[in-house]
């Protein structure tokens, strides 16, 4: 910014402009700016790159039934009033939210029907205190557990070979778009074909992520 500003005074022929950290700061105040840094992707998407992927799109999707098209994503979901408050941390908005320690992650998976999967739910516990006697396997929810919470390729490896197992049993070949995550693996399937969001580009074209997520936490 200061440099911007000498930019401009050289450009109107000020030659005693000085963009001094005293200048900043009384500029700053007088204008009511703050600076931080924007957790996420939204900042990131390459309009170009968007553009491309949507006209590609028909052509990704041709001879796929509609029921045979679906989306997978995961999301960030704060259990404790104190988690959302932290949302905030140092001036610092945080779309995704991973820096608060008291969230867990839930993972969603739909067709283009609107056809829903189960829900997986990733906790820090094995079996959390809460539970009590109650039998994982009893929820109804696929419950599972990793360090910080988040999703891990073993996590989504294990839910993807039971997403594939159940397409085989109902003979259908699908169509799975996803994000290009670490924890997403990039293997080949019988039954099921992944298809990968371009990078930092899933804010704009994840299907989820178009109100289905923020619904669903609501």
């Amino acid at each position: 910014m200061q440099e911007k500003a000498v930019q401009f005074a050289t450009d109107l022929g000020i030659t005693t402009f000085v963009a001094s950290n005293g200048w900043l700061q009384s500029f700053v105040k007088r204008n009511n700016l703050a600076f931080g840094k924007l957790c996420g992707e939204s900042g990131d998407v390459d309009g170009d790159v968007v553009t491309t992927w949507k006209e590609r799109l028909p052509k990704l999707i041709e001879g796929y039934d509609e029921r045979d098209i679906f989306n997978m994503d995961e999301s960030g979901l704060f259990f404790k009033t104190s988690a959302v408050k932290s949302f905030y941390i140092k001036g610092e908005k945080c779309g995704g939210g991973k820096k608060s320690k008291e969230r867990i992650t839930i993972s969603l998976c739909a067709n283009l029907l609107g056809e829903k999967e189960e829900l997986v739910f990733i906790g820090k516990s094995a079996r959390p205190r809460a539970f009590g006697s109650l039998n994982i396997s009893d929820l109804p929810v696929i419950y599972k557990n990793s360090r910080k919470a988040w999703m891990t390729t073993k996590i989504f490896t294990y839910w993807l070979m039971g997403f594939n197992e159940k397409m085989k049993q109902q003979n259908r070949h699908v169509l799975l778009f996803l994000d290009n995550a670490p924890a997403h693996p990039t293997k080949q399937f019988s039954n099921v074909k992944l298809q990968f969001f371009p990078a930092n580009t899933t804010s704009v074209l994840q299907t989820l992520d178009e109100g289905v997520i923020q619904a669903v936490k609501l």
